[in-house]
């Protein structure tokens, strides 16, 4: 085994720096690579050509890379660029694998568009007036409370990648995965951080433990690897749709609130009766996401253990125990309206009383342009 894995890491290098000198510093990106033969080809073409390829053919730029050499015979047609064969050394299908990884690797060199994308923005309150190593503490306490998150979610079992940057203001996490199961990961990474944070305010056992305003979102996005040195980088950015909303909206929370805009996400496949629907919208994802959470156990953070996590969209009383779901149609500051749902989280735990994250909708009286009763028939778009 040590000797196939030395053997794929040099397989791996030496494709690498074939794919460097066609990247030629950047200015080239990959649009897709095939098998050929008894090794592989790659199509890269101008970066300035970007703009074009989308209007031909957008599915070109959607990971994975991998096209049928039919579909790269068009491709280089349509572009007006030759394939580059390369040789791989091993068949690709000689170790269990290589195509992934080879996959991986291409993926720092070309752009890839999701239509379907969670991210999450962690925004510290009055951050601005801090200095600046108090700045570095809040953002340190911040991160390690998301490692801690994201800790537990490994434990459990499930397998997360997570792409993080910070912001003017605090921390932006998003999958670097597509897929439902994916998203609901990366919703249950969030309501663990703020959990975690809660409590270690709670404690008090340090000073600078963050305020935050939370915002969810599910949205479009473009990955793209940034350069490291003479080289792109191991880790990808996002730009797009996901990002202007979540900054955006991050503008209108208020401390302590955490915000979840209005979405409709596809869903491949999941358990009970949503596998019979073709997408979900945010209150049917949260629902989702909850049973998830609810099935995960007991988890220990800050030291304690949590019996259990809720989580709903807040609303009015209509009788009887139950409450609807209210919806907050806000502006930003470009003009640009937003639909909203405010959400809140319960934290059980079995030896103290629950504590409860977030803001009561009775406290949102001045927060929208107008405010709308969520309505759970809504036709699927």
């Amino acid at each position: 085994m040590p000797e196939s894995t030395n053997a794929l890491k040099q397989v791996i290098a030496e494709l690498d720096e074939r794919l460097n000198r066609l990247w030629r510093h950047g200015s080239h990106m990959l649009v897709g690579w095939t098998t050929a033969g008894d090794g592989i080809a790659v199509l890269f073409a101008p970066f300035e050509g970007l703009m074009d390829i989308l209007e031909v053919e957008p599915g070109w730029l959607v990971a994975p890379h991998r096209m049928t050499p039919e579909d790269m015979k068009r491709a280089a047609e349509t572009l007006g660029v030759r394939p580059t064969k390369l040789p791989l050394g091993p068949a690709l299908d000689e170790y269990p694998g290589l195509a992934g990884l080879v996959e991986t690797l291409m993926c720092r060199y070309g752009v890839a568009r999701s239509q379907h994308r969670a991210g999450v923005l962690f925004d510290i309150v009055g951050f601005d007036s801090k200095s600046a190593l108090e700045q570095v503490l809040l953002i340190k306490n911040l991160s390690y409370s998301i490692n801690v998150a994201h800790s537990r979610i490994s434990e459990a079992g499930y397998d997360i990648d997570l792409g993080r940057a910070n912001t003017a203001s605090g921390i932006m996490i998003w999958n670097r995965r597509n897929g439902l199961a994916a998203d609901i990961h990366l919703f249950y990474l969030m309501i663990l951080t703020l959990a975690d944070n809660t409590l270690k305010r709670q404690g008090k056992e340090e000073a600078y433990i963050p305020r935050l305003r939370t915002v969810f979102h599910i949205g479009p996005v473009y990955e793209f690897h940034q350069p490291q040195g003479l080289a792109p980088g191991a880790f990808n950015l996002i730009f797009g749709g996901l990002v202007a909303s979540l900054r955006h909206i991050s503008a209108l929370a208020r401390p302590d609130q955490i915000l979840a805009t209005q979405f409709r996400r596809p869903i491949e496949s999941s358990p009970g009766s949503m596998q019979r629907r073709r997408s979900a919208d945010t209150a049917q994802f949260i629902a989702l996401a909850q049973r998830e959470i609810d099935g995960l156990g007991d988890v220990v953070l800050e030291g304690e253990k949590v019996s259990a996590l809720k989580c709903y969209l807040t609303g009015r009383s209509i009788g009887g125990g139950a409450f609807n779901i209210l919806q907050y149609r806000t502006a930003d500051s470009l003009g640009q309206e937003h639909l909203l749902f405010n959400l809140k989280l319960n934290i059980h735990r079995p030896s103290a009383d629950p504590l409860y994250i977030g803001m009561q909708h009775t406290d949102l009286e001045d927060f929208a342009i107008e405010t709308i009763v969520y309505d759970s028939s809504q036709p699927e778009a």
